[in-house]
């Protein structure tokens, strides 16, 4: 609490908590949310989650600059993570190039290595809070809002629970590549140990079996369906329709009913996928919505703390306006197409 009376002032910083930077944040991850995804709709949250996510990689090199030369207070670092956890991190082009095995290598490698730095900046300032950058008398009095509660960021058991999840993040993120590369050197050696081409006996044999297979399943899955649109027309092997059989033609209506039933299947394809995909983007929404609550919530809450203005209008937040404005633009170009 004696650190708490010491404490001058958070000083503002426009580049990360100013109006324009949250409006243009907002405005962006809000059109994400109300955009389902759809194969009509891909290429647009593509382009939407790209524009987003570099302004999370800027955001990012905000908060490592910023670290390095201790400009950074933790009241801010507190609302970078917040920002980058609904934000995200793009680093995969905007355009549409041919793919290639080169290409893939190197957005797997820069997505890596973006992420690696990004646990480890928010572990090291999770685990650092209660002196982490200037001025360290007023970290004790940073509050961050979570589930409308007011928590001081310095508390342990709130900065350890960060701490060890992003430590088992990091670790899956460094040891998962790891087994692959492993996997695949092993799978590798086999290949070339082993014999290059395979018996043609046992080949001929496998495509002979693979035959039979497939035949039983077809017939097996016409008798099935057969015995299916019996049941629906009536019952089985009856005496009534043996003696139908012997003395009229019997025109049954296999297409038909195999009609309906695709559609009835088709039917019932189309309301689930349609269920699924509004439950969705009603869950990205409120999570959206969430998001944004919280961060004007611990904003409002620390206000009192903050010396300086942080609504003034500069190139940062002029510059965070107009790619809102190009956000909304895609999707007016979208709807007018």
């Amino acid at each position: 609490m004696s650190s708490q009376r010491n404490c001058t002032g958070i000083p503002a910083n426009p580049d990360v908590a100013g109006i324009g930077i949250r409006v243009s944040i907002y405005i962006t991850t809000l059109i994400i949310s109300l955009i389902p995804d759809s194969d009509k709709t891909r290429r647009l949250r593509g382009d939407l989650l790209t524009a987003a996510g570099l302004n999370g990689f800027s955001l990012l090199v905000t908060a490592l600059i910023g670290t390095a030369n201790r400009s950074l207070t933790l009241y801010h670092a507190v609302l970078i993570t917040h920002l980058l956890a609904f934000l995200g991190i793009a680093t995969n082009p905007a355009g549409s190039y041919r793919p290639s095995a080169s290409r893939l290598l190197l957005y797997w490698i820069t997505t890596w290595m973006v992420f690696v730095l990004l646990l480890c900046w928010t572990m090291y300032m999770w685990a650092t809070a209660p002196t982490f950058g200037p001025p360290a008398a007023c970290n004790d009095a940073t509050i961050y809002v979570l589930l409308f509660v007011s928590i001081r960021a310095t508390v342990g058991w709130l900065r350890w629970i960060f701490v060890t999840a992003e430590a088992i993040a990091l670790f899956a993120l460094v040891y998962v590549p790891i087994v692959a590369i492993l996997a695949v050197r092993n799978l590798g050696n086999n290949h070339v140990v082993g014999d290059e081409r395979p018996n043609s006996t046992s080949m001929d044999a496998t495509r002979v079996g693979e035959a039979n297979a497939l035949e039983r399943g077809v017939i097996s899955s016409h008798l099935r369906s057969g015995l299916e649109l019996q049941r629906m027309d009536g019952p089985l092997n009856t005496t009534a329709s043996r003696e139908q059989s012997v003395t009229e033609p019997v025109h049954p209506r296999p297409r038909r009913a195999f009609t309906q039933l695709s559609t009835v299947s088709n039917n019932r394809l189309y309301f689930q996928t349609s269920f699924a995909s509004g439950r969705g983007l009603v869950g990205r929404f409120l999570a959206s919505i969430y998001g944004v609550t919280m961060l004007e919530l611990t904003i409002h809450r620390n206000k009192k703390r903050v010396v300086g203005d942080e609504n003034q209008w500069a190139f940062g937040q002029i510059a965070a306006i107009i790619i809102a404005i190009g956000s909304l633009n895609e999707v007016l170009q979208f709807l007018l197409t």
